[in-house]
């Protein structure tokens, strides 16, 4: 029997080789999947915390357009909300309601609150991530100078 080494690996060398290969693919694999959910999350967090800022610029101009007045005429003690439309992208100034915080969905809206002389101005935007219900919210006050 000749007993020469030939260049090679053996099948003893291989199979742990491809299970540490395949351990670390899958580990590797995970983590790209957690990363890429990680950016879709954040994304859409900015994009709705972009939707609650543009709402209260929407209100900015209201104001100065309409003056305090018409702020405050819009406003109430307990509070009154202006939802955003998706299609015309902006505030329904024509369809107030007291419900601030329907059960659908996701919503956009504005709540407009009388404190003494001013008018606190709440934007909030709510959607569902995988299954769990997520709302960011920006707020700012006018007064009557």
């Amino acid at each position: 029997m000749l007993n020469k080494k030939r260049p090679g690996f053996t099948l003893i060398e291989i199979i742990p080789a491809l299970l540490i290969l395949a351990v670390a693919s899958t580990v590797i694999i995970f983590l790209s999947l957690q990363v890429t959910s990680l950016v879709n999350s954040t994304k859409l967090k900015n994009e709705k915390v972009a939707l609650a800022q543009q709402m209260l610029e929407q209100v900015r101009g209201y104001y100065q357009a309409n003056g305090y007045a018409g702020l405050f005429d819009k406003a109430n003690t307990s509070g009154q909300c202006y939802f955003y439309s998706e299609t015309s992208k902006q505030l329904d100034w024509g369809s107030p309601t007291a419900s601030c915080d329907p059960t659908g969905l996701p919503y956009a809206r504005v709540k407009l609150i009388l404190v003494g002389s001013q008018v606190r101005v709440e934007a909030a935007a709510k959607w569902s991530w995988k299954g769990a219900s997520q709302i960011v919210t920006d707020q700012t006050s006018f007064y009557n100078y």
